[in-house]
């Protein structure tokens, strides 16, 4: 995978290099990845549900979420911070073209949850673009 500039944004990170990922079994972390949808994000669950998150959309089911974090790990869009060999996060784009970021939640077991990205956000657009270019070159 060729080099690329990253966009870094504060408090979003920043996708790795694969020259910084070289090591990683993409593999092992697509198999054994996990999702548990966040309650802090989540309006069904109004107990935990805090309205400064963003909201979780009602459309995306846990099955979905894990899918798309499963996308995201095989094409490396992941930070090259890692915690446990796990990146501490990951990012993909439904077909719809909404960016979404799943964070490490659990590095001991590879759990992970996520929110969608604002529309307008720079770097949500930075992650649509580099989505699209790296679908593009897989095999």
């Amino acid at each position: 995978m060729p080099q690329r500039r990253t966009a870094r944004v504060r408090g979003k990170g920043t996708l790795a290099l694969a020259s910084e990922i070289a090591g990683i079994d993409v593999d092992a972390l697509v198999g054994n990845a996990q999702y548990q949808g966040s309650p802090y994000h989540c309006a069904h669950s109004p107990s935990d549900y805090m309205p400064n998150k963003t909201k979780c959309p009602p459309h995306v089911n846990d099955e979905q979420a894990l899918g798309l974090l499963q996308q995201g790990l095989r094409l490396r869009m992941f930070s090259s911070e890692l915690r446990s060999n796990w990146p501490r996060r990951v990012w993909a784009v439904d077909d719809d073209g909404q960016a979404y970021e799943a964070r490490l939640t659990h590095s001991s077991t590879g759990e992970y949850h996520g929110f969608p990205l604002g529309r307008e956000d720079k770097f949500a657009e930075y992650i649509n673009n580099e989505w699209g270019q790296r679908i593009n070159e897989q095999p």
